[in-house]
């Protein structure tokens, strides 16, 4: 373990333990990012979000709101809280997909992304890859090089917990925000939180410390409420320690806002080293679908046989309950564009499966559609969109449409 992370708690384990005792909540629909023409073709140019620092949203005092109310409510505990155990950015999600405020506020004339963040939970007993996130950009790192950037995760596999290897990772899932007000009804909330989590941790006042800080990027303004937002927050404090911070200086994206720069954190899904040398692909179906689970075992025995010379890549094939009925998901590997492209032709062939069957690729961006706001020039932004998702083997099968609300003129 690199002298550089604090081997500690780290933040999927403490968001999900605040998760279990309900002062955090998951979504179990998809959740919509809405975003600028601009910065929507960097992310899938790219393949990765960019998370804004929490001091830099669109509400200025929104961090000052959630860090008052914690202080006050741990002040009761006769506890000071340490700022500096904080240092979060922020990617934000809406729960609903043609909503004017965000189209208004965040997009306009832009798009909105739908995530489907609950594919991968829990398949296999195993967290997906789409919940490993490389907070900083390893793209350019040696093979040598990101080996010294080696963290460790744990997962739950066959009854026990197994150690994981992730680079300059965390594991993060989208919580929906806490929202609040400035008076009693905010402290009353924030108070409960906080029973809530003593109840838990009992008397481990660290535990207790780190919690109630952790819930400080997820407070909100219940002026907001409308957008009923997500958040996939990213603290730097628990990956890094202070005195190591300054490995960020080259990192940060500085975005030019009427004048002031925003500093963002690019946001990766997958490990990339597990992408280039992974030969062992797993193929998910819903366990429901008998006729696609057919089609995936003749696949891959024909597959397996062919290749068992050459031992080049292997297929497996898993159900779960958490994959649409009629889609599938590939693991990563290094074979997966290639078993994708093989898949696809194959449930072409309409004497095998009824209807049409979506292709999904773990370690890549979880988009399922794209909407395009209201605009002018709407339809040609979305065959511009269905041309250029040709060149992205993992993008075939996403929907692409346009907002349903007219524009005003």
């Amino acid at each position: 373990m690199s002298e550089w992370f604090v081997d500690k708690q780290d933040q999927y384990d403490n968001n999900r333990e605040i998760e279990k005792i309900g002062v955090l909540q998951l979504s179990k629909k998809p959740l919509y990012h809405y975003t600028s023409r601009e910065v929507f073709w960097k992310i899938i140019e790219s393949e990765t979000l960019l998370a804004r620092h929490i001091r830099f949203s669109n509400d200025m005092e929104e961090q000052e709101l959630g860090i008052n109310l914690m202080k006050n409510a741990m002040k009761k505990e006769n506890m000071e809280m340490d700022e500096t155990m904080s240092n979060p950015f922020m990617v934000c999600f809406c729960e609903k997909d043609d909503l004017l405020s965000q189209w208004r506020g965040y997009a306009n004339e832009g798009i909105a992304l739908e995530f489907d963040f609950m594919s991968g939970l829990g398949v296999d007993g195993v967290v997906s890859p789409y919940y490993c996130f490389t907070v900083l950009n390893n793209d350019t790192f040696s093979r040598e090089t990101r080996q010294s950037f080696v963290n460790q995760y744990r997962v739950w596999k066959d009854g026990r917990i197994e150690e994981k290897e992730c680079y300059m990772g965390i594991i993060a899932t989208p919580y929906h925000v806490i929202y609040v007000n400035k008076g009693k009804k905010g402290r009353e909330k924030i108070n409960e939180c906080m029973r809530k989590i003593q109840d838990t941790v009992r008397e481990d006042k660290t535990i207790f410390n780190q919690q109630m800080i952790g819930l400080i990027p997820y407070i909100k303004n219940d002026k907001f409420e409308e957008e009923s937002e997500y958040r996939l927050i990213f603290d730097l404090s628990k990956q890094l320690q202070i005195s190591s911070w300054h490995i960020l200086e080259d990192k940060y994206i500085y975005l030019d806002a009427e004048g002031v720069k925003k500093p963002n954190i690019r946001v990766k899904f997958g490990d990339q080293l597990e992408t280039e040398n992974q030969t062992k692909i797993d193929i998910y179906y819903n366990k429901n679908k008998e006729n696609i689970a057919q089609v995936l075992s003749d696949f891959s025995n024909e597959l397996n046989e062919k290749d068992k010379e050459k031992q080049s890549v292997s297929i497996e094939v898993k159900n779960t309950n958490h994959i649409n009925a009629n889609a599938i998901l590939i693991s990563s590997g290094k074979y997966q564009k290639d078993i994708c492209g093989m898949l696809r032709q194959r449930f072409r062939q309409k004497s095998y499966v009824d209807g049409e069957i979506k292709i999904w690729c773990d370690g890549h961006l979880p988009i399922r559609r794209i909407i395009v706001g209201p605009s002018k020039d709407a339809d040609y932004m979305v065959r511009s969109i269905k041309e250029y998702i040709k060149t992205k083997y993992w993008m075939h099968d996403i929907k692409i449409e346009t907002s349903k609300i007219p524009l005003r003129t």
